[in-house]
């Protein structure tokens, strides 16, 4: 499995929060960072099998065991960006803003 610090842009990583104080060897992105990311993942040609959704509160980070995934044998390139880019953006428009999203790639 590729590991994405290694395909993401520095740059792009460093406005990640990482996730190690809950256990989580992840980095997770606002709305509008996890959407750059995405883009950078469908111009290098990387699946997306899922992620997570974790919420902001107080200066702490809480999971909310909100997820979504494809199925690693039907997954495409094209149909797992669409699903996660439409999963994040429902989301984003059902509770706003002080949400973080990780995801997963094949």
């Amino acid at each position: 499995m590729k590991i994405l610090k290694d395909i993401i842009p520095e740059k792009m990583w460093s406005c990640g929060v990482v996730l190690d104080n809950l256990g989580v060897k992840e980095v997770a992105w606002d709305f509008f960072d996890v959407m750059k990311v995405i883009d950078i993942l469908k111009q290098k040609r990387y699946t997306i099998l899922g992620g997570d959704v974790y919420k902001m509160k107080d200066d702490k980070i809480e999971i909310t065991y909100d997820n979504w995934y494809i199925d690693r044998n039907i997954a495409t390139v094209e149909n797992s960006i669409e699903k996660a880019e439409e999963y994040i953006e429902f989301y984003h428009q059902k509770q706003g803003e002080g949400y973080l999203y990780t995801l997963i790639i094949g």
